[in-house]
């Protein structure tokens, strides 16, 4: 794939969620900063995110399936994008009810655009639901970043 433009490309960052400590408490991962080396005629277009969840039941081996996933989750999960100092979206995306549907893909209708310097932040976070309920056992989340590396035109 040499001298292809635009090149494929992907980003993935795992997060892992413990058990809630204390009902109520919004469960965060922080952010991971990834840093892609672009020369200066370079940016990344990302195009959408892949979810994966992994379950204490699957043993964090194989993909959980809906049914591990069903009693698991009783909050709402959020994926945050930062480029630069931007979040993109404004609020984070909530990706509770992608994580067990079978595509597992979200495609945004424009790509987001990283340029040279720009480091990129995934973060995530449980949000309890009306009852103070966030996890029942623990879980890892697999983000994947689908973008392409693009040459710039002048």
């Amino acid at each position: 794939m040499t001298h292809q433009n635009p090149q494929p490309e992907y980003f993935t960052a795992r997060m892992t969620y413990d058990k809630d400590p204390n009902p109520g408490q919004i469960l965060d991962t922080g952010n991971l900063e990834i840093f892609p080396q672009l020369a200066f005629n370079q940016e990344i277009r990302v195009y959408g995110v892949e979810i994966a969840a992994f379950s204490e039941n699957s043993n964090f081996q194989n993909q959980a399936t809906y049914a591990d996933l069903l009693g698991v989750i009783q909050g709402s999960l959020g994926l945050n994008l930062f480029v630069g100092s931007n979040q993109i979206p404004f609020q984070s995306i909530n990706v509770s009810d992608l994580i067990t549907s079978k595509n597992q893909v979200i495609y945004f209708p424009s790509p987001i655009v990283i340029e040279m310097k720009q480091p990129l932040r995934i973060g995530g976070s449980i949000l309890p639901n009306s009852l103070g309920k966030g996890l029942k056992e623990q879980l890892m989340l697999k983000v994947t970043l689908i973008c392409e590396r693009h040459l710039k035109e002048n």
